[in-house]
C-alpha cells in the first residue's frame, strides 16, 4: 500500500526539544497498492514544486531520508527521475483539466512553478540528477 499524496499538507509534524519529527500522515484518499518508489517520487515532486527552480538537488534530501529507512533496487533508482517527471506532468495536466471543468483558480496554484521545475528537470540529464541526489548527505540539513 502506498499513500500516493505525500505533500506538505498531509504530513503532520511536531516540535521536539531540538528539532521536528513526523508524527502522522493524513488524507488516504489516493492510497492504493503500488510501488514504494512511486511514493518517494511523489514526495520529491512536491518538494521541488515549492523550491526555487534552481534547487533541484533538494530531491536528494528526500532520497537520503528514504534510504536511511528503506533501500531502493538499481531498477527503482534508475526509474526515479522518470517517475518524478511523470508525476509532475500528471499533476500539472490534471490541474489544468480540473480548472477547465470547475473554473476554480485553486487548480492553477502550482502551474507556473510546476512547469518551470519540470522544464528544468527535463533539461537535466537523469544520470546527473540521480548522481547528485545520491551524493546528498542528511547531515547537511543541520
Amino acid at each position: 500500500m502506498i499513500h500516493a499524496d505525500a505533500n506538505e499538507q498531509n504530513i503532520l509534524i511536531k516540535r521536539t526539544q531540538q528539532d521536528f519529527e513526523i508524527c502522522g500522515i493524513i488524507d488516504f484518499q489516493d492510497s492504493h497498492n503500488g510501488y514504494h518508489v512511486c511514493d518517494l517520487a511523489i514526495l520529491i515532486m512536491y518538494i521541488l514544486t515549492y523550491a526555487d527552480t534552481n534547487q533541484l538537488t533538494l530531491g536528494g534530501y528526500a532520497l537520503a531520508g528514504y534510504l536511511s529507512k528503506q533501500s531502493l533496487t538499481d531498477v527503482e533508482t534508475s526509474l526515479l527521475y522518470w517517475l518524478v517527471c511523470g508525476r509532475f506532468l500528471t499533476s500539472l495536466l490534471l490541474g489544468l483539466y480540473n480548472y477547465s471543468k470547475t473554473n476554480n483558480p485553486y487548480m492553477l496554484e502550482t502551474q507556473e512553478r510546476g512547469w518551470a521545475v519540470l522544464n528544468k528537470l527535463w533539461a537535466t540529464p537523469s544520470s546527473q540528477l540521480i548522481s547528485d541526489w545520491l551524493d546528498t548527505k542528511l547531515c547537511q540539513l543541520t
